[in-house]
């Protein structure tokens, strides 16, 4: 084989940076005359120095192994449609249930979370992030009429589904309400501070009095 003549192979990692130069065979004459089984001379006439030369065929192949790989991998479609039938095969009452609360909820909580990831990834999408607020508010209501009829299964399915679910109270008292906001001042410790302020006031005063009533007792006994 003549020295001249430039062999490559090419991986996936190499193929990236790949680009492919026109090259030109020449057949010497004296050469194929004088010995049938001469290798071809190779010429590069692209003008760049120290490029080899691609081997056409492998990189072909290479490239139809690539597209065959990416044809067998399952798109996100159906990769979404497999994960809700799956939700929906762990948490159906019967074998032909599909409108259960709990089903709706491990369904909208699948959407919910491929909705997630893809506005991580394009934060500007607003109608996909509509989309993802319609679907937490109607798995809230879902959530909300499931704690109505059993609220121990509901909050178990919440629990599996790590979802944070705080089921509505019918009134919150003040103290409820504004127990989370712990570093603000609260108007109804103020109220409590002054209440408890006025008590041992007046405990003060009712002792006094009963002092005075029995100092004066004592002095009519004395008489």
């Amino acid at each position: 084989m003549s020295p001249n003549r430039a062999i490559t192979t090419i991986t996936q990692s190499q193929l990236k940076n790949f680009q492919v130069r026109p090259t030109f065979k020449v057949l010497r004459a004296s050469d194929s005359e004088s010995d049938e089984d001469s290798d071809d001379e190779e010429m590069d006439f692209s003008g760049a120095e120290g490029n080899s030369v691609p081997d056409f065929d492998e990189l072909e192949f290479v490239l139809s192994e690539e597209k065959s790989q990416k044809s067998m991998e399952p798109k996100q479609p159906e990769i979404n449609r497999l994960a809700m039938q799956a939700a929906r095969r762990d948490w159906q009452r019967t074998e032909t249930d599909s409108g259960s609360p709990e089903v709706q909820v491990a369904i909208l909580t699948e959407r919910i979370i491929y909705l997630t990831k893809h506005m991580q990834t394009n934060p500007k999408d607003f109608h996909s992030r509509r989309g993802l607020i319609a679907m937490v508010n109607k798995r809230k209501t879902q959530l909300e009429f499931y704690f109505t009829q059993s609220p121990e299964k509901c909050l178990k399915l919440c629990s599996t589904l790590g979802i944070r679910f705080r089921p509505r109270r019918a009134v919150q008292s003040r103290e409820q309400k504004y127990a989370p906001f712990k570093n603000t001042k609260s108007k109804i410790g103020m109220k409590k501070a002054a209440a408890l302020q006025t008590k041992a006031l007046m405990e003060k005063k009712q002792q006094q009095e009963a002092e005075k009533k029995a100092a004066k007792a004592m002095l009519r006994s004395k008489k």
